[in-house]
């Protein structure tokens, strides 16, 4: 007698009547989460671990080197933190983000704020959407800079940054 299996299969027992009563109109409640838990029947196979030598080895080996890996994912974050700071402080409050001022119906742009984009050179017009990735806060410039270690994206974050950045900060823009 195997209680996992017992769990898997009446979890399983519950989202087919579920679903043949949705069916048949004669209940109208949908659980899009039960069907999620299908996925505990991938689990069944780790029983296979207990039976075959090689499997254990196999898990074994690969739990040992997953502590090694941890060390270097610390490393990761903290490069992450670190330039993630340093974009925030090159590159932070360059961008029109609508929701910093409320109160001008979060409208970015020099015909509300026309000291500010004269005194920086700011070149963002009035129809321009904000970018998605910017370093105005923390968490936004962490997603920058993972965006840019991952590859994907990485010139709409630099043209961006140029963008809002090339006449107040030439040296660092290029």
């Amino acid at each position: 007698f195997n209680l996992f299996d017992l769990i898997v299969v009446c979890i399983s027992l519950v989202e087919v009547l579920l679903d043949i009563m949705t069916q048949c109109k004669m209940m109208d409640v949908g659980l899009p989460g039960l069907s999620a838990l299908r996925a505990l029947r991938v689990f069944r196979v780790l029983k296979l671990v207990r039976s075959v030598e090689t499997l254990r080895t196999i898990f074994a080996t690969l739990s040992n080197s997953i502590a090694s890996v941890v060390y270097l994912f610390m490393l990761l974050l903290l490069f992450i933190f670190i330039f993630a700071l340093l974009g925030m402080e090159f590159f932070g409050g360059f961008t029109p983000v609508p929701h910093r001022y409320k109160d001008t119906s979060g409208q970015y742009n020099a015909d509300h704020f026309p000291c500010t984009f004269e005194a920086f050179h700011i070149t963002w017009s009035a129809d321009d959407d904000p970018p998605r990735c910017n370093f105005d806060t923390f968490f936004y410039s962490f997603v920058s800079i993972f965006v840019v270690l991952s590859g994907e994206n990485w010139n709409e974050i630099y043209f961006d940054m140029h963008r809002a950045t090339w006449h107040y900060s030439s040296a660092l823009a290029t």
